[in-house]
């Protein structure tokens, strides 16, 4: 195995978080079995007790920033080190560290990249009211390289990213995810971090036009499997 390093220290700032979007999409076409570009261990947990910045402390990252970490990370592929004292941690991070989606689609996905990044402004065209980032990841299900196969057969990860600093709706064509020629196939959406899809994502239209919608909280992430409808 060969370990690459993306040339980043990432620490629990958000502006560590959101550098890491563009290094990510950069090493992307690098990735591989048997070869990773690591984009730093997780400053998640319990950090801090002997380290280079900060004191002895909890992760500073709010529960969306380190959801949206943790779902950059499994969709570049990754390592996942965690930085912290697991034993001393807190409850809500081990909670998502918990999440078995994290290592599935780490080690079970292929043709992982960015595939949307839109700087969004309140008036088209005036960068003085620039509000964030709409940034889109996917990936395809695959079997890991130790022959254990993939939950989704078949299925596509997507990840919905939103960096600005209040709640934002997106959308995304179903096209964009799937492929034309796999539009108009009835789709199953699962929601990865909850379980659940109907609360943040639901899909709207009808045949090749059909539109995925998404609420996402400020530096928040909605993540989910496309599965086809009667598919394994």
């Amino acid at each position: 195995m060969r370990q690459l390093s993306a040339e980043a220290k990432q620490w629990d700032k958000w502006s560590d978080c959101y550098a890491q979007f563009a290094r990510l999409a950069h090493w992307a076409p690098y990735q591989g079995d048997g070869h990773w570009a690591d984009a730093d261990m997780l400053p998640l947990g319990h950090i801090g007790i002997t380290a280079e910045q900060g004191n002895d402390r909890q992760s500073l990252l709010t529960d969306a920033e380190q959801r949206t970490m943790l779902t950059l990370w499994s969709m570049a592929r990754s390592p996942l080190m965690v930085g912290g004292d697991l034993p001393t941690s807190e409850t809500r991070t081990i909670e998502l560290l918990s999440n078995p989606m994290l290592r599935e689609v780490t080690a079970g996905s292929s043709d992982n990249r960015e595939i949307i990044r839109e700087r969004v402004r309140r008036v088209w065209g005036d960068d003085s009211t620039y509000i964030g980032d709409y940034i889109v990841w996917r990936a395809v299900a695959a079997d890991r390289p130790d022959g254990t196969a993939s939950l989704y057969p078949g299925g596509v990860y997507i990840a919905l990213f939103w960096t600005g600093d209040q709640p934002h709706s997106c959308q995304l064509e179903l096209q964009s995810a799937v492929g034309v020629a796999a539009a108009t196939d009835q789709w199953i959406v699962r929601n990865l971090w909850n379980g659940s899809a109907r609360d943040l994502i639901h899909i709207e239209g009808q045949g090749v036009n059909r539109v995925i919608h998404a609420d996402i909280e400020a530096h928040g992430v909605v993540w989910f499997v496309l599965k086809k409808e009667g598919g394994d």
